[in-house]
């Protein structure tokens, strides 16, 4: 399956299609809250804060924009 396909699953409310997604990009949201000067706790805390929101939001994503661009944004 594409990420396109796995957005498709989280927009229909497949929560598989969310720990997929979760497990790709929460190191990334990660590293980026630290590079903001987060520490580890807050960090840790802002990567589920993210995917509480793509959840509570999945009805509004666009599969045809960039998802990682998404999250970032959320980030």
């Amino acid at each position: 399956m594409t990420e396109k396909d796995f957005i498709e699953h989280l927009i229909a409310g497949e929560e598989n299609a969310l720990e997929v997604l979760y497990n790709k990009y929460a190191e990334k949201i990660y590293k980026v809250a630290v590079r903001f000067g987060l520490n580890h706790e807050d960090a840790i805390e802002i990567v589920q804060d993210v995917f509480i929101k793509v959840w509570e939001k999945r009805k509004d994503i666009r599969v045809d924009l960039s998802f990682n661009a998404y999250i970032l944004t959320i980030c």
